[in-house]
């Protein structure tokens, strides 16, 4: 403590142990003081802020504790501060803005726990290259004021629970190379102008926020769905980013999906749901979601997949969901929806598969369901449904399967079904089904199951069915159909591994 000509203390990379000495204070010419890479305890002599000549203070890496003392503030000339990798408490002094000199500043990385807001006074350091933050426990919001750091290279604020949007003011950081900001809760705002500036910067980290009212939709599902209470609400509620919270899918900042089925939602589904306007999926099967499908769903104009099924959902299905013209998939089943289906859900053309079967559905089939093209699948079977099968059901050639059972639709089974050459599964089983079996079902060779169980059919089975070589399960029984008893016919019945039904007498 006596050399006061002494200009370069180099001591790192020992083993040195015990605090920093008071007396290194009395170094009134030292400009550079390297402590790193030691065993150091204590705290940080507030004393350091008298070596006024001081240009590089390197103590990373020890077991300093307590706070940075202010006093560091005073060091004018100072050009480097390293204080990184130690177990430092408190808040950052707003008096670091005073070092006008300073180059380099680093006070994260390792077990730092520093505390609270970052000072605005950062901003003056306009020297400033290197402001590393990362893995505190700094909280609030960016200050605005970082965006004077015009000189900066590198910035890291990683793992800090930091919240909000960046400032726009950090787009005038244009010689900016390294950019991590993620691991909290801060976000890029997603304006064109901003996003031009982020994309320029060599290595950046870190979510984009999401379009205004997606966090508050997402609240709004967890607590009307009793959220605590969830078999899974990992990082729900939390400052961390949103594409942490379990389920919840983000893309360019925005929520694309919400996978909770099956995680004990109870309650209702909020009205809130229609801020998530760039959702494509939507999977809210298997929980014990109750009350009416909100028609707000209705304005998810880029849903393609909307699954509420196995839940105990009421009320008609909302005739706004046939807005949804990019749904592929509409699966509504096991609930208990009632009323008729919508006409509207005709024109949703790019619907793969609709799925109602186990609710209380009434009224007629709609013809508009004809218009459904794209149709793979179509279940509507366990409902209360009446009327006659539509013809136009004929259009749907690329349907693979077409449940109609257990409900009481009346009138002839239409010839037009024979066009459905795609057809693997039949069910019109358990109807009120009326006439004789058309022979143009025997064009449907992809047939592996035909159950017609239960209706009141008349006559033989047309012998074209002889041509259905892959059937698998055919019931016919439980009214007046019965099978031809020639030997061709009877051998063709005799190839299917499971039938029931009787034969014509003679």
């Amino acid at each position: 403590g006596n050399l006061t000509n002494l200009k370069h203390l180099a001591l790192n990379n020992n083993a040195l142990s015990g605090s920093i000495p008071i007396e290194l204070s009395n170094l009134s010419s030292l400009e550079e003081m390297n402590l790193h890479d030691n065993e150091l305890t204590g705290s940080i002599p507030a004393e350091l802020g008298n070596l006024s000549s001081l240009n590089a203070l390197n103590i990373w890496n020890n077991q300093l504790s307590g706070s940075i003392p202010e006093e560091l503030g005073n060091l004018s000339n100072l050009e480097r501060l390293e204080l990184w990798d130690n177990q430092l408490s408190g808040e950052i002094p707003s008096e670091l803005g005073n070092l006008s000199n300073l180059t380099v500043l680093i006070l994260g990385v390792g077990d730092n726990a520093l505390t609270g807001e970052i000072p605005p006074e950062l901003g003056n350091l306009s020297n400033l290259e290197v402001l590393k933050l990362d893995g505190n426990a700094l909280s609030g919001e960016l200050p605005s004021e970082l965006g004077n750091l015009t000189n900066l290279k590198e910035l890291n604020l990683w793992g800090n629970p930091l919240t909000g949007a960046l400032p726009q003011s950090l787009t005038m950081l244009t010689m900016l190379e390294n950019f991590h900001f993620g691991g909290g809760g801060l976000c890029a705002p997603s304006d064109a102008a901003f996003q031009t500036w982020l994309q320029g910067i060599e290595d950046v980290n870190g979510p984009t926020c999401p379009p205004p009212g997606q966090r508050e939709a997402l609240v709004a599902l967890y607590n009307a769905t009793d959220g605590d209470n969830w078999t899974n609400n990992d990082n729900w509620l939390t400052d961390n980013d949103i594409s942490s919270w379990h389920g919840v899918e983000v893309s360019d900042g925005s929520v694309t999906g919400l996978h909770l089925g099956g995680n004990n939602l109870t309650g209702e589904i909020p009205t809130e749901l229609d801020n998530l306007t760039n959702v494509t999926f939507l999977n809210f099967g298997g929980n014990q979601l109750s009350g009416a499908i909100p028609t707000e769903l209705g304005n998810l104009s880029n849903l393609t997949y909307l699954w509420l099924n196995g839940n105990q959902l009421t009320g008609q299905i909302p005739s706004e969901l046939g807005n949804l013209t990019n749904l592929t998939d509409l699966w509504l089943n096991g609930n208990q929806l009632s009323g008729e289906i919508p006409i509207e859900l005709g024109n949703l053309t790019n619907l793969t598969g609709l799925i109602l079967w186990g609710n209380q559905l009434t009224g007629g089939i709609p013809v508009e369901l004809g218009n459904l093209t794209n149709l793979e699948y179509l279940d509507l079977v366990a409902n209360q449904l009446s009327g006659e099968i539509p013809s136009k059901l004929g259009n749907l050639t690329n349907l693979i399967f077409l449940g109609l059972r257990g409900n009481q639709l009346s009138g002839s089974i239409p010839t037009e079904l024979g066009n459905l050459t795609n057809l693997e599964v039949l069910k019109l089983d358990d109807n009120a089904l009326s006439g004789e079996l058309p022979s143009e079902l025997g064009n449907l060779t992809n047939l592996k199951e035909l159950n017609l169980w239960g209706n009141p059919l008349t006559g033989a089975l047309p012998q074209s069915l002889t041509m259905l070589t892959m059937l698998e399960n055919f019931h016919f029984g439980g009214g007046g159909l019965c099978a031809p008893s020639d030997a061709a016919f009877q051998t063709w019945l005799q190839g299917i591994k499971d039938v029931n039904g009787p034969t014509c007498s003679q």
